[in-house]
């Protein structure tokens, strides 16, 4: 039997494994690259799953299309019809999404774009064609202050005319969960477009999945909640497995973990994170003001570095000063602070003998920043901490490194605990057969 590659088309990092890692499987790895002169590696086979992250979440509509083409292209001359293509998009629709998806859909020679941007396991969902986050209208949540891409539309149709001349139009739960060929029949009155497809449950997804998996003139488009559903549609049934062990964790070799935990998304979840961090285990805190120096912070890491030979695991969380009453960093400095500290914290604990050396980044433009910084070319996705959560393995230098990378909204409060405890050697346990840990 023929297996079809599988190809997955993100605009962030963070957004780029979670999506992918979906597609993991015992027969399947997942590589996440975001080289945009470089986006796909052909020379890898049909055993590996390609994810490129485009960086277009903050992009102008013209940078993102001359993206998006160049990476499209690329596949279409490379591999052809013969292969599987995931557009993952934002699931609160941030973005250029219109004029990257009508670049895909005209680049890759498909007829539809299957929107469903619904993640029900993170509480976002789609219904009569608007976005809610825990059932409040987007426009209504944190979002609607993003301070690269704001969201102040509901409604998706309208949210993707900003950028897109294509037709759009939506199909309601009442018609999708009537099954795939009142949809279709639907689709065939309207003719081609982008569909908006409203999803509230994991269900409804599989639905979604069931109606795409097997045409070859649809684009899928979505988060990782559909990905999760067309892994299951795209991918063969996984053997069972013989081993019954729940728990999972990262060997732990005696050496105590080196962490760094850096915060670089404004969402106000993850600083909910880090509080709950600092109240139940001691770590280092260091917050960036306004008119810092980077020497400063170099400075201080040194000075951290040097209690390296003590007994215990050593946490850094790094994040930028809430003060209102400051200026607000411009979010690429913020970036490039955070990255260079990265750089700075690696290149120290690489002298010590800590076998367990982890970053956690918030922020998919951080994350970027941040590998770009360190030299990582690419990340393959192990396993998910909770749902948009997923560490993967990199490595700097000739030493593995392993990086937890989640969009800033994404987790309760007490997801960073559990990744700095799974960084330094702690367990986890597994919830489901896809890896995800809890």
């Amino acid at each position: 039997m023929t297996i079809e590659k599988i190809f997955v088309i993100a605009d962030d990092l963070t957004g780029a494994s979670d999506a992918a890692f979906q597609f993991h499987a015992d027969s399947r790895r997942v590589r996440v690259c975001f080289a945009v002169d470089h986006p796909w590696d052909f020379t890898l086979g049909s055993d590996i799953v390609q994810a490129f992250d485009s960086e277009t979440r903050n992009a102008a509509s013209g940078a993102a299309a001359k993206i998006m083409r160049l990476a499209c292209d690329l596949l279409y001359t490379q591999v052809g019809s013969g292969c599987r293509v995931y557009k993952k998009v934002d699931s609160t629709l941030r973005g250029p999404v219109g004029i990257e998806i009508q670049t895909a859909l005209a680049a890759l020679g498909k007829r539809w774009a299957i929107l469903a941007p619904s993640f029900p396991e993170t509480g976002r969902t789609v219904l009569n064609g608007c976005v809610l986050i825990k059932g409040v209208p987007i426009s209504q949540t944190v979002f609607r202050r993003d301070p690269l891409a704001p969201v102040a539309a509901d409604r998706i149709a309208e949210i993707i005319r900003q950028t897109s001349d294509l037709p759009v139009y939506e199909v309601g739960l009442s018609t999708l969960r009537k099954g795939a060929d009142a949809v279709w029949q639907s689709l065939l009155r309207n003719g081609e477009g982008i569909v908006v497809i409203d999803a509230e449950t994991q269900a409804d997804l599989d639905c979604v999945a069931d109606l795409v998996a097997s045409r070859p003139d649809v684009l899928p488009c979505g988060s990782a909640g559909l990905a999760h559903s067309l892994a299951g549609a795209w991918l063969p049934p996984a053997p069972v497995s013989t081993n019954t062990s729940t728990e999972t964790r990262i060997p732990d070799t005696g050496s105590k973990g080196r962490v760094l935990v850096l915060i670089g998304s404004a969402h106000p979840q993850a600083y909910r994170q880090l509080n709950y961090l600092k109240d139940e285990l001691p770590i280092t805190h260091m917050v960036i003001d306004r008119d810092g120096r980077m020497e400063e912070y170099s400075e201080k890491l040194q000075e951290w570095a040097s209690l390296r030979d003590c007994d215990n695991d050593q946490i850094i969380a790094v994040s930028v000063s809430q003060d209102d009453r400051e200026p607000p960093l411009k979010p690429w400095l913020i970036e490039n602070y955070l990255a260079e500290i990265a750089r700075e914290w690696f290149r120290i604990v690489s002298l010590e003998q800590a076998s367990q050396i982890g970053i956690f980044v918030t922020g998919g433009a951080t994350a970027t920043a941040v590998c770009r910084g360190l030299g990582i070319q690419a990340l393959w996705p192990m396993g998910e901490l909770a749902p948009g959560v997923t560490y993967t393995m990199a490595h700097v230098n000739g030493r593995q490194l392993t990086v937890i990378t989640k969009a800033g909204g994404f987790g309760d409060e007490t997801v960073l605990l559990e990744s700095a405890r799974f960084l330094t050697g702690g367990n986890t346990h597994a919830v489901n057969g896809k890896g995800r840990l809890m």
